[in-house]
């Protein structure tokens, strides 16, 4: 059903995304974070309807006191529909051939693909699907359209319903991808609670969270090497701050 697709999602979705998957596409294309990455603002209002899961940052510059922030991809100008928006990493082009089974659907005539899709985010390599509450189990959500459709008909979602045999045939790794991404938000989340209980300016955040980040693998030195007889053992080097 892919083969088809237009990327609705990319353009009409301001796309969340962990500082995890900000720093492997930082890696992986050797791109600084402030290149592709955003922080949108939203007030209180607007940071109630994004709901639990995703904690907002708080930043102590001039302005901002009153303004909630998520980490997000930047959107940036289509080449191909001027007015309208795509994600920052989205590659698109006129079809050589137009579907005639897609009728009027978008995907008809404009195909879409990922520009990064072996660092895509988490959240794109599971979309649509979802982690139940239980933490267990993987759900799948057919994606209704949002109100940008009413702007453009570009913003069209996927014209197919989706099945457990749209993922392919193993599911487990779609559950096994969800589960990574809840771990990666509740990191994430404990570094922004720790953030926020002492708020900085804007531009130190992400030293902040690479620290933080390139900390939370430690090494129990008595694990890796045993002591001689008679001789003290060499005490572990002090590690980077974590939030606990």
């Amino acid at each position: 059903m892919c083969d088809t697709c237009h990327a609705g999602c990319c353009r009409a979705y301001n796309l969340l995304i962990t500082v995890f998957d900000a720093l492997q596409i930082s890696r992986d294309l050797s791109l600084p974070i402030g290149e592709f990455v955003a922080m949108l603002p939203r007030d209180a209002a607007g940071a109630k309807r994004f709901g639990d899961l995703h904690r907002p940052l708080r930043f102590s510059d001039p302005g901002f006191e009153d303004t909630f922030f998520y980490i997000g991809l930047k959107q940036i100008e289509s080449r191909l529909i001027p007015g309208t928006v795509r994600c920052h990493f989205l590659q698109e082009w006129p079809r050589a051939e137009v579907i005639p089974e897609r009728g009027s659907h978008p995907g008809a005539k404009i195909a879409g693909r990922c520009g990064i899709y072996g660092s895509r985010p988490m959240m794109c390599r599971a979309y649509p699907s979802f982690l139940h509450k239980d933490g267990a189990l993987g759900m799948v959500a057919n994606p209704a359209d949002t109100p940008m459709t009413q702007a453009n008909e570009i913003y069209t979602l996927c014209p197919d319903k989706w099945t457990l045999a749209s993922f392919g045939s193993d599911t487990t790794q779609v559950v096994h991808q969800l589960v990574l991404n809840r771990y990666e938000i509740d990191f994430q989340n404990k570094l922004i609670d720790e953030w926020n209980a002492r708020p900085r300016s804007l531009k130190e955040f992400f030293p902040f969270a690479v620290a933080c980040y390139s900390g939370r693998f430690r090494v129990i030195p008595e694990m890796v090497t045993t002591p001689s007889v008679g001789q003290p053992a060499t005490p572990a080097a002090e590690p980077a701050p974590i939030p606990e």
